[in-house]
């Protein structure tokens, strides 16, 4: 199996520096991100915050001297293994959005972050809801994945070991977006995007879960949940069928990719 010693030994890697620096860089930009985009952007700012990340990242990057392409993970699969990818990208939506459902009914959402949500990624007109979509689908993941599972999580795999890399840049993606109610979520997710990048050493397969991740609870948000009820929603939660059929789905595509990559690695 691949990992990250088989890159050449001469070449430089990240190391705790860059994660430190991009630790606070992301919380730097986030904080300060409605003074740099004021009233002016409306809904670009989550996407202008997202490629700005991206931008001081790649930046950084080449100050350091790091390589962007491996740093970033920006590694291409296979082609044959795309449709296996959306496949698992579609149903581990609807798998991360039943596991949102049910820890809510322990660590509710506040109403005012509720409406919050709502208005930020409200489909209001057809220019707010290109900005939404690519901030959500393009700039969020491109971005969150570069700098998560590709620069902190392959510092912390050098320097604690696979295991320990994924499970560390997961709690720090996790406590980095300061939303106590979506911890056991995002810590859930980013493991599972950190397995993933590891393994195929490529945050493609990453991205697209977490691209299908956002889009799939921005078109929820937009939705009425009494159109949802009866087909999608039982009782407030994802219909159990459902969740079943996508739970057999997930795990079937991703056996089959994960043996379809170990056949061409032998």
């Amino acid at each position: 199996m691949r990992n990250i010693s088989d890159r050449n030994p001469n070449e430089r890697q990240p190391d705790l520096l860059d994660v430190l620096v991009v630790c606070w860089g992301v919380l730097l930009v986030l904080f300060f991100n409605k003074a740099l985009f004021g009233s002016w952007a409306g809904n670009m700012r989550s996407a202008l915050t997202e490629g700005l990340l991206l931008l001081l990242g790649t930046a950084y990057l080449i100050i350091r001297r790091l390589p962007i392409t491996r740093t970033f993970r920006w590694q291409p699969i296979r082609l044959s293994l795309a449709p296996l990818m959306i496949v698992i990208a579609v149903s581990g939506a609807v798998l991360l959005d039943a596991l949102d459902r049910l820890v809510g009914l322990l660590i509710p959402i506040p109403g005012e972050q509720v409406t919050a949500l709502q208005q930020e990624l409200a489909f209001s007109n057809p220019t707010t809801t290109l900005w939404v979509i690519l901030s959500v689908a393009v700039f969020a993941p491109l971005a969150e994945e570069s700098l998560f599972r590709g620069v902190v999580q392959q510092a912390a795999e050098r320097i604690r070991g696979v295991t320990s890399g994924v499970m560390l840049s997961a709690l720090i993606f996790a406590l980095i977006h300061l939303q106590y109610w979506w911890l056991i979520q995002l810590l859930v997710l980013s493991v599972l995007l950190g397995y993933m990048a590891w393994r195929w050493q490529s945050i493609i397969p990453g991205a697209l879960l977490h691209s299908a991740n956002n889009l799939w609870s921005v078109w929820l948000i937009n939705q009425q949940e009494q159109r949802l009820m009866g087909f999608y929603l039982w009782n407030g939660q994802v219909n159990p069928i459902i969740t079943l059929v996508a739970l057999l789905i997930f795990g079937g595509a991703f056996r089959v990719c994960d043996r379809q990559t170990e056949r061409r690695e032998q």
